[in-house]
């Protein structure tokens, strides 16, 4: 992966100006294990001077107003404008309901009028539009002078996002309440329940886990929630606060509150460990009607509802660290493998809610529960996670590796991480396959062999120091990020030298993030490439596509904006060609056939590292370049990922597919290298 020796001349371009004061009096000449020395003293530099890191973000945090984090945003078609979502903009606003449709106020020399204005929340890769204003009065100044809307339901509910609403302890008992009764009701329903016996079948539990999870089913035609509401009292609006309803507005700009969504099984958080309290639930999705829907879901949150959730309504099981003073606690990621692994191995078992949630809160509660040991257990994830990251270890490795060095950190005393074996051919493994599919025994060996925090981290190779760095970076990135969203949504600000020692300390980290990369990676521009034992296509920001396409083997357009992140390229070989013929890609030989591939390959080569539950597979596929140099080649298969619908791997093959005769030597290195420049063309030029 790195060359033996180089030029201080080449160590210098690699390292950069960060490391340029550190090895310019280095002879001219170095053995790469001096150069290696030098630039791993410049990293442990870094490290140094970033070492309070904690305390110069602490300010940041401090004054970040949490409520203010969530991306709250007005957009509007009419034209591109930015449009205001911090209070202040608010101050002299006048809310109005216009008396006749498309009545706007009239404009002075200096104001704008912006229609057609939606409000919602900006997500990763989706717009969730809450509800529509008429109009925007704006001054010269950006301030809003006035906001139209159909109703004042529309008005009050903009307001509730706009400013925040609060809920009292009355509002949030009379959650619990609702929640409580209606788990009750959907308990003692007949048809509720084999639907839950149904649901325990299909996932092969153990008779009768559904019951000790308290776990419920709901559609409409088993309980009409709104004619429960209305026969126990409960408002329209309470109901949606529980997270019962959803609230839409129809054309007229009236209130419409929505039933939760079809066919589900409903997982209860408690607040206690008696498990008498439902403050919150989860869903497991069961409608198979939407592909894109996840299958997991809470309410949204947002700034409708200003809400600080305790570790037990995140938590999965946290209600049960009361009784694990002197044991063995086991933490794992999700509520149903959570629930399988404690009721099959007896050790106490949490489920954090997601492998980057697990914050100062969570950790806190785990050492006050002074467990004899703690044992972090992550999904092991499938093998294309780890290709698909320039150091090959994938988010869930690192993050078990970070979790349990924050967990030492705060006072733990005695920290392991635990490695699920290889079950299922290099198919993803979480601690509940593993029990389901070959009992306890294995799942209990796991924790008893679970190794300390450096053990781990040599078992799968992580290199500590890059993680430390990167760790530092994201966390300063993160505090810097929430608070620049608090600032542009009204919130406090730090003084100048308290922002501008984050921004110091996080391009003192960046500049050694990236020149680590840079030396020990091949060059590489972020953590979010192909691991260097594979060959890739990098990202590109600029594609010129405007006369290409790509058709999959039904005729259907793949968006080409699709092949613009990383991309893999596997070639393979099979066991009748000489893979040393590939170029200039290597092949990655296979114990098959051409004869034989078909199928074997897909099902025990493929399906392992990118299993079908989470990617698409899109076979022969046809590139089509229509410029001054035509191309037209064909690709046996392009894998895309499939919540981003992003392509991840091109994976191809050193001879046509479609060959009819055997193929020389000569023929095979024309091929292959004539086969990838025009591939290389069509995606990266």
């Amino acid at each position: 992966m790195i060359r033996k020796f180089l030029s201080l001349a080449l160590a210098l371009s690699l390292a950069g100006d960060a490391f340029a004061a550190d090895l310019s009096c280095v002879a001219r000449l170095l053995p790469y294990s001096k150069v290696r020395q030098v630039n791993e003293a410049a990293y442990q530099s870094a490290l140094k001077e970033t070492g309070n890191f904690n305390e110069v973000i602490a300010p940041l945090k401090e004054v970040t107003d949490q409520r203010l984090k969530h991306p709250f945003s007005l957009r509007t078609f009419e034209t591109w404008l930015r449009l205001p979502v911090n209070e202040s903009a608010y101050s002299n606003a006048k809310f109005e309901v216009p008396k006749q449709p498309n009545t706007v106020p009239l404009v002075a020399p200096g104001q704008k009028l912006v229609r057609k204005v939606e409000f919602g929340y900006r997500l990763s890769s989706d717009y969730r539009k809450i509800s529509k204003l008429e109009y925007l009065l704006l001054d010269n100044a950006g301030n809003v002078l006035e906001v139209g809307a159909k109703s004042k339901a529309i008005l009050k509910e903009f307001k509730n996002h706009l400013y925040g609403r609060t809920l009292s302890r009355e509002e949030l008992e009379k959650i619990s309440e609702i929640n409580g009764r209606i788990f009750n009701e959907l308990k003692n329903n007949s048809l509720a329940a084999s639907k839950v016996k149904e649901f325990e079948k299909s996932r092969k539990w153990p008779e009768g886990l559904s019951e000790k999870g308290q776990l419920v089913y709901y559609d409409r035609s088993v309980i009409d929630l709104k004619a429960w509401a209305k026969k126990n009292g409960y408002t329209n609006a309470q109901m949606k606060d529980a997270g019962w309803f959803r609230l839409v507005f129809n054309d007229q700009g009236q209130p419409i509150y929505l039933p939760s969504r079809e066919a589900s099984i409903k997982i209860p958080f408690f607040s206690d460990a008696s498990k008498t309290k439902i403050n919150v639930w989860r869903t497991r999705t069961l409608d198979s009607s939407n592909p894109n829907l996840p299958r997991y879901m809470s309410w949204p949150l947002d700034r409708a509802i200003e809400r600080d959730f305790t570790v037990t309504e995140r938590l999965y099981n946290g209600w049960d660290l009361a009784r694990a003073k002197g044991k063995t606690v086991v933490i794992t990621e999700g509520e149903f493998k959570c629930l399988v692994t404690q009721d099959a191995s007896g050790y106490v078992t949490v489920g954090i809610p997601g492998i980057t949630e697990f914050d100062d809160a969570i950790i806190s509660a785990l050492v006050k529960s002074e467990a004899k040991e703690y044992v972090v257990i992550l999904d092991r994830d499938a093998r294309a996670k780890g290709m698909l990251r320039v150091d090959g270890i994938s988010d869930s490795e690192r993050a078990a590796y970070v979790i349990a060095k924050e967990l030492k950190a705060a006072g733990a005393t005695s920290v392991r991480v635990g490695v699920l074996p290889d079950a299922f051919h290099g198919e993803k493994v979480g601690s509940d396959d593993l029990i389901l599919a070959q009992g306890p025994k294995p799942f209990v060996d796991v924790v008893q062999n679970a190794a300390g925090i450096e053990t781990y981290a040599k078992q799968i190779s992580l290199n500590t120091t890059f993680q430390e760095i990167i760790y530092r970076k994201q966390e300063v990135r993160s505090a810097l990020n929430a608070y620049e969203r608090s600032v542009q949504r009204g919130g406090a600000e730090v003084s100048k030298r308290q922002l501008d020692g984050a921004l110091d300390t996080l391009a003192i980290l960046e500049r050694a993030e990236k020149n680590y990369l840079k030396f020990e990676f091949n060059n590489a521009k972020s953590l979010s490439q192909a691991a260097a034992a594979y060959s890739s296509f990098s990202r590109i920001n600029a594609p010129n596509f405007a006369n290409k396409t790509a058709l999959a083997e039904d005729g259907a357009d793949m968006p080409l904006e699709a092949f613009t992140d990383e991309i893999l390229y596997l070639n393979y070989a099979p066991r009748d060609i000489d893979s040393n013929l590939c170029r200039p890609v290597p092949c990655l030989p296979v114990p098959y056939s051409s004869d034989e591939m078909g199928d074997h390959f897909v099902k025990e080569i493929l399906y392992p590292n990118f299993p079908k539950d989470e990617y698409v597979y899109n076979f022969n596929v046809t590139l089509e370049d229509r410029t001054a140099e035509p191309i037209r080649e064909k690709i046996p298969l392009v894998i895309t990922k499939k919540k981003t619908q992003t392509v991840v791997a091109i994976i191809d093959f050193p001879v046509p597919t479609n060959a009819d005769h055997a193929f020389s030597e000569e023929e095979i290195k024309s091929y292959t290298r004539s086969h990838f420049d025009k591939l290389s063309r069509f995606l990266r030029h």
